[in-house]
């Protein structure tokens, strides 16, 4: 038994979002030649920071994982089309508050489109799409500075012990705001966090433009080193757990009414127990397996079956 399927034609991007990304993508390496300057070193050092980034954000929505297509078109709208557009747009301001907004608002654009479609269910959904949107903007931002520096590996080095955090920080956090909003229908409240992203940003910018750790090493590393991840990382752990509890509460009402078994919540909630529910499957059925599960994730999670408050004291299933 388990949840009435979600329609999966409402999840993620579709074909029509890809020509304009893929133009994007063209129109960028036609405009920077990175064949003529990047090294297969240079390679090495933007995917091991990219991917450091990517990792943890992919940890952080394991209970209710988005579809892959929407994860790689979200990193891909932020490294092509958000990088681009905004190349064009803030060549007509020259203030950094004004970069700033048209910055977060391409991004913005993407996240607005993947909540219409469903593919948003809590806070912690927020935070990986938007992270997504910032982190492929900040690889775009990293390659176009070594493309454009004196010496590319330095500067992919730096950027990824210094910065490859920032935009994937700012936009994370801010579209956890956001899709807060969005679920409780508090638009007030959206746009809050979208002026979250953009202060984070704008702090960012005016702190290296007034160069206040010039004077300290020390403060330079606590501040773009430490702080960005560090923050993220707290964020992702405190949002996994509300996500389990919100899981457990819809879980007990889905029981309840018939819609799903203990045995089946279980799986939702306890990652050995996918696990061992996964660990002797062939490779069909253990993908149709971690459809399933993610499916009744995302059911349990659109609020379906709450129709009064829980607390964890009276989470009574057995086992959880």
């Amino acid at each position: 038994m388990s949840l009435e399927k979600t329609d999966k034609t409402s999840m993620g991007s579709r074909f029509r979002d890809w020509p304009f990304t893929a133009l994007c993508a063209a129109t960028l390496a036609w405009m920077t030649h990175p064949w003529e300057v990047i090294q297969p070193r240079d390679s090495l050092v933007l995917l091991v920071s990219v991917g450091s980034v990517f990792l943890l954000l992919w940890w952080s929505d394991k209970y209710e994982r988005e579809p892959i297509r929407t994860i790689i078109w979200a990193f891909l709208w932020g490294a092509f089309p958000a990088c681009l557009l905004s190349y064009f747009l803030e060549g007509t301001l020259t203030t950094i508050s004004g970069g700033v907004l048209i910055e977060e608002g391409m991004k913005l654009i993407a996240l607005i489109l993947i909540i219409r479609r469903g593919s948003v269910q809590s806070w912690t959904d927020g935070l990986v799409m938007g992270g997504y949107l910032g982190l492929g903007f900040a690889a775009m931002e990293d390659l176009v500075y070594a493309i454009n520096g004196n010496d590319s590996f330095h500067v992919l080095v730096v950027r990824g012990l210094f910065s490859i955090f920032a935009h994937t920080f700012f936009s994370g956090l801010g579209a956890v705001v956001i899709v807060m909003g969005y679920l409780k229908r508090r638009w007030w409240l959206s746009g809050i966090g979208f002026l979250l992203a953009c202060f984070l940003h704008l702090t960012w910018n005016t702190v290296l433009a007034l160069e206040i750790f010039g004077n300290s090493a020390l403060g330079f590393l606590f501040f773009f080193s430490i702080v960005p991840p560090l923050t993220l990382l707290v964020t992702a752990i405190f949002l996994r757990k509300q996500e389990r509890h919100e899981l457990l509460v819809q879980g007990k009402f889905a029981i309840e009414n018939g819609y799903l078994t203990e045995a089946e919540l279980w799986l939702v909630v306890s990652f050995n127990g996918r696990r061992r529910a996964l660990k002797n499957l062939d490779r069909n059925r253990r993908a149709a397996l971690k459809a399933e599960i993610y499916d009744n994730a995302r059911q349990l999670l659109s609020g379906k079956f709450q129709n009064q408050p829980t607390s964890k004291s009276e989470l009574e299933i057995e086992g959880l």
